[in-house]
């Protein structure tokens, strides 16, 4: 499993730790020193499925959580930011539950620890909060528990428990990052290049979908036309982001397999899609599972932010836009 390497900004060159590559003898492998009690991980956002990509493409979006252990501070979890008023504050957490099982799952002792959140990341939205809460805890467990595993091994385990890689690996890896599990229980990732031009705006309904019940309207069966329909026009995106063709993306972010669908739970979903285009955005898709609907582009942010929303009030959805870059840097640990 292998991903090119990652940049890494120079104001964190030494104390910030990039996951770069997956299944390369020289990537990151480390263990916590015992003088270290203070770990924070910060865990960009991410859009699942550009599309045609359905459980296999991810973007990582310039929107980081931050997330800090002290091992040396009061027992408790402080939450700013996203879900300030309505994540749990006790054992229920996601993030402190999931550094207590990773712990117990590599039979290390759990010390009592203080956990500081920030989320930067919308809720239920399709933008992989849940996703940058658990890679975050997986980083912080082997951190804290010197379990000294790999990239490579940190994936596996996060796409094992999340139950699909697509945004787990750009929320380690970074940037456009395709991912499949194979046979073995093992996750393969590969990064892909993006146009340095191309952004993404971004519409937010005040409405959440949950992903469990979004997949629930999915068919078990789809149309053998539809199938190949998507397996070319996932090809056609990676092609066309490689190569700079920006005038491809209308087409090549269509879908057949999960959209149409998800549609009866998002009525407006196609006509936020159209303001998009016609506002000059490349292409337009929903995230992930939804509720955020995304528009890559390399121009008219504002224009383009503006009629998703007009689009989306027309139809009875209010919501908020925001433009974000790609974060062609994936998770990073830094160590105090």
């Amino acid at each position: 499993m292998r991903c090119p390497s990652s940049p890494i900004s120079p104001a964190r060159a030494r104390s910030a730790r990039p996951f770069e590559s997956i299944g390369d003898s020289r990537a990151p492998q480390w263990r916590a020193s015992r003088a270290m009690t203070r770990f924070t991980a910060i865990v960009p956002a991410t859009s699942a499925n550009l599309g045609p990509g359905f459980d296999c493409l991810g973007l990582a979006l310039q929107m980081q959580s931050e997330f800090t252990v002290d091992l040396d501070g009061p027992p408790g979890i402080v939450i700013e930011g996203e879900g300030s008023d309505s994540l749990p504050r006790d054992e229920r957490n996601l993030v402190h539950k999931s550094i207590r099982s990773f712990l117990d799952r590599q039979g290390k002792p759990t010390p009592d620890f203080a956990l500081h959140i920030v989320n930067r990341i919308p809720l239920s939205g399709g933008l992989g909060s849940s996703s940058a809460a658990l890679v975050a805890a997986i980083m912080l467990g082997n951190a804290i528990g010197g379990a000294n595993l790999s990239v490579g091994q940190i994936l596996d385990i996060a796409a094992d428990l999340e139950g699909h890689p697509d945004n787990v690996a750009p929320a380690l890896l970074g940037g456009l990052v395709v991912s499949a599990a194979t046979g073995d229980g093992s996750v393969t990732a590969l990064r892909m290049p993006v146009p340095p031009s191309l952004s993404a705006v971004l519409f937010i309904p005040e409405f959440s979908v949950r992903t469990k019940r979004a997949r629930q309207v999915l068919p078990r069966y789809v149309p053998h036309r539809d199938a190949s329909f998507n397996v070319g026009r996932a090809a056609l995106l990676l092609a066309a982001l490689a190569n700079n063709r920006l005038d491809a993306l209308r087409s090549a972010m269509q879908d057949r397999l999960h959209q149409p669908y998800r549609s009866r739970l998002f009525p407006a979903m196609g006509a936020i899609f159209e303001g998009a285009l016609a506002a000059g955005a490349e292409g337009a898709c929903l995230s992930g599972s939804g509720s955020a609907i995304l528009a890559l582009t390399a121009r008219n942010h504002g224009e383009i932010g503006n009629a998703m929303h007009r689009a989306a009030v027309a139809r009875g959805v209010d919501g908020r836009w925001m433009h974000v870059g790609i974060a062609l840097v994936g998770a990073e640990l830094i160590t105090r």
